[in-house]
């Protein structure tokens, strides 16, 4: 239970509502987090995706691309519907747009800040999705994530 404190933590820190937890029909504990019953590895992934939203400094770094595969996965999936298998190759989309603007590197260092500042953006809108997607995220992220 000290790890899933720690976690818990971590996303109130992070601005998540955390709320009180209860055991699920099948015997497993649940915690509330973001109006959403989590399972504790649903909760880990949670802290593994603000973990790489927090690592996404530049766009070319390995968290920001880790994120546009979790997202080609979900649009990959059969496990979504058409509408958030869309959202996901758009989230992809604009990350290969960002890099390709980044490629070659930029001349000045306030282009590549302006660049890295997007694609801190873009890493909060992946985390965004993908934290309301976990159900679906289970099997992705299990050998994906962290």
């Amino acid at each position: 239970m000290q790890d899933i404190s720690k976690a818990l933590a971590f996303l109130k820190a992070r601005g998540y509502k955390v709320a009180e937890s209860f055991l699920s029909p099948e015997g497993k504990m649940h915690v509330w987090v973001a109006d959403r019953a989590c399972a504790s590895e649903h909760v880990q992934m949670l802290v593994e995706l603000e973990n790489l939203k927090s690592s996404a400094t530049a766009i070319d770094s390995s968290a920001l691309t880790a994120l546009a595969g979790l997202c080609r996965q979900v649009s990959e999936s059969g496990a979504v519907d058409s509408a958030t298998a869309a959202k996901a190759r758009n989230l992809q989309t604009d990350w290969r747009i960002l890099v390709q603007r980044g490629t070659p590197p930029p001349q000045t260092l306030k282009e590549k800040q302006a660049l890295d500042a997007e694609g801190g953006q873009l890493a909060g809108r992946m985390v965004n999705f993908l934290a309301r997607e976990l159900p679906n995220l289970s099997v992705l992220t299990r050998t994906h994530v962290g």
